[in-house]
């Protein structure tokens, strides 16, 4: 599978991904004590994106209705993890809505949304993200409100835990050359009020989460190579960059755990098929593990009975 993501809320111990489903992937919880998978969802749709909620008790996700149109639009929905309960928060039609962050209220959803197609070098149609707009959407009242930053311009990571400042990325040009985007720290409330930028670039990479405890940031950056990616990590007081994993492969979708100072991430496995394994790295120790094989994304529920089988 190409289009694998994934979450974690380490409060329940849980991760939401995506997965092989009814129509092309479905959302699943993995419990990393007892090491079962549920089905979160089962729906014709194509589901991607997942995120817990601040509060741990539901999960915003992106959907596809017509699961098989290219030119389908994507819009934003919760679906809540005691009673299953599914509620749509966007409605745009012929538009595809991208789920960034939460806004430091924590009941606030950042997303990029554009509404134009182009078309895909190797033929078909693809959703044109260069004309995305961000907005904003209230989770309680459903209120779409516009945001005072350029998509094009900025890329929103997520805001610190006090709310204060953002990690965003400014986009490389097609000039760039072989640059990686930068990563910058901003201040929030001009940011949010005005769309100001005030902050200080502290890395270049790709992808970048908070470990507040540690006063470190996270990233994705090259490791070796321009195609190698690793984890990197970066002192907030000192500035100083550190390489975390050696893999001589590539990683993404970069998540963090803040009450054990883990990290987690896909790696890679085979470039041909796409597949990936689930990996964590706990950042005072450097102790790097493997949690799941790239047969929880292609199979979880099997995955799932033959890990109990195992233990």
């Amino acid at each position: 599978m190409r289009d694998i993501s994934f979450d974690i809320e380490p409060k329940l111990n849980l991760i939401v991904f995506t997965a092989k489903g009814d129509g092309g992937t479905d959302l699943y919880l993995y419990d990393l004590s007892t090491r079962k998978v549920q089905r979160l969802t089962n729906s014709p749709w194509l589901e991607k994106n997942p995120r817990f909620t601040p509060n741990g008790d539901a999960v915003v996700f992106e959907a596809r209705r017509e699961a098989s149109n290219p030119k389908g639009s994507w819009n934003l929905f919760t679906i809540t993890l005691r009673d299953r309960k599914v509620e749509q928060l966007t409605h745009g039609e012929r538009v595809a809505d991208l789920f960034v962050s939460f806004l430091p209220d924590k009941s606030t959803i950042l997303f990029a949304r554009t509404p134009r197609l182009t078309t895909y070098s190797m033929g078909g149609s693809v959703w044109d993200w260069y004309a995305a707009r961000y907005h904003t959407v209230d989770t309680t009242r459903q209120r779409l409100q516009n945001f005072p930053v350029r998509w094009g311009d900025w890329y929103v990571f997520c805001f610190s835990p006090s709310g204060e400042h953002a990690l965003a990325a400014r986009p490389i040009t097609d000039t760039a050359g072989g640059k990686e985007p930068e990563i910058w720290l901003l201040q929030s409330r001009p940011l949010l009020q005005q769309g100001q930028i005030k902050g200080r670039k502290i890395a270049e990479g790709t992808e970048a989460v908070w470990l507040p405890a540690l006063n470190q940031i996270a990233i994705v950056a090259p490791g070796g190579n321009q195609y190698w990616r690793e984890v990197w990590t970066v002192e907030l007081g000192s500035g100083q960059k550190s390489q975390r994993t050696s893999f001589r492969g590539r990683v993404d979708c970069l998540r963090a755990d803040t009450k054990n100072n883990h990290v987690y991430f896909l790696l890679l496995e085979n470039s041909a098929t796409m597949a990936r394994s689930l990996w964590r790295l706990h950042l005072p120790s450097g102790r790097l593990e493997k949690v799941a094989d790239a047969d929880l994304f292609s199979d979880p529920l099997s995955y799932s009975k033959r890990e109990r089988q195992g233990k």
